[in-house]
């Protein structure tokens, strides 16, 4: 084979990598986007329940009941499990709205 169709074939070769690393890096950036999306989702979601639970847990205790019912102890434990679900650091994670 000649020196010439070496180069084009080492040329074509060289391009197509540069081609698969350009599509790789774009994929990656939209990933990371989709990424960061998901954790403001996670944070409005986090802080939609724990404002519900909160707003459920005052009227629950405000005609003066002192003790619950055992059903509404059972789904105030549910919404705090699916609360400790949400977040934590790894991805997606959790940005809670304003950034905290």
């Amino acid at each position: 084979m000649s020196t010439a169709k070496v180069s084009r074939t080492n040329d074509k070769a060289l391009k197509e990598v540069q081609r698969v690393f350009e599509d790789l890096r774009q994929a990656i950036n939209g990933l990371e986007n989709m990424i960061m999306g998901q954790r403001k989702i996670n944070g409005l979601l986090y802080k939609a329940n724990e404002e519900t639970l909160n707003l459920v847990v005052k009227l629950a205790t405000r005609h003066g009941k002192v003790e619950p019912e055992p059903a509404f102890l059972a789904a105030k434990k549910e919404v705090e499990k699916y609360l400790d679900g949400v977040g934590g650091d790894e991805p997606p994670g959790c940005e809670l709205p304003g950034g905290h």
